[in-house]
């Protein structure tokens, strides 16, 4: 029960490491409408993110839970928060950041591809090693989880062209996951409190990023969408993880080949839904 009592002094110590290398090492980048704004304030939603499973250790009977969180969680962010400040994007997607990296540039987009990829990979082995319904399918369920927490992570960066966007897509899929949780998996409550540090840490950014005054970046969507991910892994039914990770799959073969920026605009109803997300 100390590990509780422990996360809001680990959160408030981390919130202030952000503001601190925020203030020092911050970024300010032009944003799609030519204005000068700080971006990588989504280092804010890490920092209560990554330690929110001290607030479910309690009831787990083992620490690979809270080990699992981490290690799949906070390299996505932490790499998130280098791209953010170190600008080391590079371009194309997946593929763009694997060319870039066999022509001798590395990029932070590769680092996080690599980096990232082994903690999630790590993460989904001690989710599935932890239960005893695996069997002889252990192997490619390590895998189907990490892809879905590494696709969901990079799913809403995707996202982040546009504020508020990211922000928004995230709470809609946050809903219907907890939905799903409820309904069809378990640890509903666990769920909730793994994921209420960041939804309201998202929320009292939100304003600022709908009105374009700051960008969250790839700190806060890698997180964001690593939380999703983590959540498919650990809480849903296979079945249900299954589906996640073919519409995943779909989703970053069409972004590789179009725009869902594109997309958007080109469908009226998307549009003018996206139109209320944030300035446009």
């Amino acid at each position: 029960m100390s590990a509780v009592f422990l996360y809001p002094v680990i959160g408030t110590c981390l919130f202030i490491v952000a503001l601190a290398v925020l203030r020092w090492w911050g970024k300010r980048v032009t944003n799609f409408q030519g204005r000068t704004v700080p971006t990588g304030l989504g280092a804010y939603i890490l920092a209560w993110a990554a330690p929110a499973a001290l607030l479910v250790s309690w009831g787990t009977g083992s620490q690979r839970f809270e080990i699992a969180w981490v290690v799949a969680l906070v390299p996505l962010g932490v790499l998130g928060f280098l791209d953010d400040i170190l600008g080391s994007h590079g371009g194309g997607g997946f593929s763009g950041h694997f060319r870039s990296a066999l022509r001798g540039r590395i990029t932070t987009g590769f680092l996080k591809a690599v980096i990232g990829g082994v903690g999630t990979l790590a993460g989904a082995y001690l989710l599935e090693t932890g239960r005893e319904s695996a069997g002889s399918a252990l192997y490619l369920l390590i895998l189907c989880d990490a892809l879905v927490i590494a696709l969901s992570a990079n799913f809403i960066n995707l996202l982040d062209l546009r504020p508020g966007r990211a922000g928004w897509v995230f709470l809609a899929l946050w809903y219907v996951e907890g939905v799903a949780i409820w309904l069809f998996g378990w640890g509903g409550v666990a769920w909730m409190l793994l994921s209420f540090p960041a939804v309201i840490v998202l929320v009292a950014l939100l304003p600022w990023d709908m009105r374009a005054i700051i960008i969250q970046g790839d700190a806060g969507s890698n997180t964001l969408g690593a939380i999703l991910g983590l959540g498919c892994a650990a809480f849903l039914p296979v079945w249900l993880r299954a589906v996640a990770l073919v519409l995943l799959v779909a989703v970053h073969i069409f972004a590789e080949k179009s725009s869902i920026s594109s997309a958007i605009t080109a469908s009226p109803f998307l549009a003018a839904l996206d139109k209320r997300l944030g300035v446009r």
